[in-house]
């Protein structure tokens, strides 16, 4: 993982600033998506990649409001927020079958709201593991795993995609708008390494 590689986010910031002076911008946001892997509320990296992808026109995905709510604190430790949530809807069970109503009513309704959220960033972050950029200047997204492949879209440096499959030295991918299609393998970089 990103933690285990004794890097802190200040230092991928730092790379991803000397990437940027030496011309390569794709590496630069790179670094700063890994910056922000580590301490997603990292104000340099945030600015600076979202200078860098306007200046590029990456695509990207929104963000969802639900993972705009995720504390840092809570990050790599979604799994518990689902299972707290589940724990309160248990405990308010446990209330109404004591005919303490309000109470049960209460933790029920906070219960629920806690374990979607959890469920919301519980997802997210099985996402995230899947994340690479493209680290080209641009990459043809194709409809099959071949250079004659009919051409989707093409997609700029600093694009964030979802991998699905690979094959052959390519990479079928989800780009942002759920276009899917392929790329090669050379072109696109986890953002994660693989687990």
């Amino acid at each position: 993982s990103l933690a285990q590689e004794g890097y802190s986010p200040a230092t991928r910031y730092n790379l991803g600033k000397v990437r940027e002076a030496l011309s390569d911008p794709a590496g630069a946001m790179l670094e700063w998506e890994r910056a922000l892997r580590l301490e997603p509320s990292h104000v340099p990296a945030q600015k600076a990649l979202e200078t860098a992808r306007t200046t590029m026109g990456s695509a990207v995905d929104p963000v969802q409001w639900w993972n705009r709510l995720q504390p840092d604190s809570t990050h790599r430790l979604e799994h518990w927020v689902l299972a707290f949530g589940g724990w309160l809807f248990a405990g308010g069970m446990v209330a109404f079958t004591m005919k303490r109503r309000i109470v049960a009513s209460v933790l029920s309704l906070v219960s629920v709201s806690v374990a979607l959220l959890g469920f919301g960033w519980w997802r997210q972050a099985l996402a995230e593991a899947d994340t690479a950029l493209v680290i080209e200047r641009a990459v043809v997204l194709r409809a099959a795993p071949a250079d004659p492949a009919r051409a989707l879209i093409t997609l700029p440096a600093g694009s964030r995609l979802r991998l699905r499959d690979s094959s052959g030295g390519w990479s079928r991918v989800e780009a942002a708008g759920a276009q899917a299609g392929w790329v090669p393998s050379a072109s696109v970089e986890r953002i994660s390494p693989a687990q």
